[in-house]
């Protein structure tokens, strides 16, 4: 016979929305939430709504980069907060005459590693290769950055699966 498990203070899979606004361009800003350990994001589950646009800047979005394994930039690097709306990170890739390869991206690194971008070289890598963040207790803050601006509002949602382990 199996016994049920009872999740106590457990949030597997609830979507986080946390408010965007600028505070100091080029300022990294602290949200003030904080992951559990051992919780997971995925990169295809993590995107800012805009708001209030700034047809100029862009945002980036990482772990408080004041804490031991922090990246200021490592969920989303760079992303415009020029079009008002639903905003995902992106790949880009290029066809160049020696191979495809990942030109840019506005994934960050703690997403898809930097060895994934690539170059006009045979043997290039044209496929992006996700992975997961897993908080590991130590980088666990939300933090974001907006680059200049002075108008920009916005929101960060994500989704946060915790694991009982």
């Amino acid at each position: 016979m199996s016994t049920p498990m009872q999740r106590t203070n457990f949030f597997d899979q609830e979507v986080v929305s946390l408010p965007l606004k600028y505070l100091a361009g080029g300022t990294e800003v602290s949200t003030g939430f904080v992951l559990p350990t051992n919780s997971i994001i995925y990169p295809d589950e993590m995107f800012v709504i805009v708001d209030t646009l700034d047809a100029t800047e862009t945002l980036d979005v990482g772990i408080l980069s004041s804490e031991a394994g922090g990246d200021a930039d490592g969920f989303i690097d760079g992303i415009s907060v020029a079009t008002a709306g639903f905003i995902k990170p992106a790949v880009t890739i290029t066809q160049g005459t020696n191979a495809n390869y990942i030109s840019a991206t506005t994934f960050g690194i703690l997403f898809l590693a930097a060895a994934c971008l690539g170059a006009n070289v045979a043997a290039q890598n044209a496929v992006p290769v996700f992975t997961p963040y897993v908080c590991d207790g130590t980088a666990k803050t939300i933090s974001y950055t907006p680059s200049s601006s002075d108008t920009f509002i916005g929101r960060l949602v994500f989704r946060v699966h915790v694991y009982p382990f």
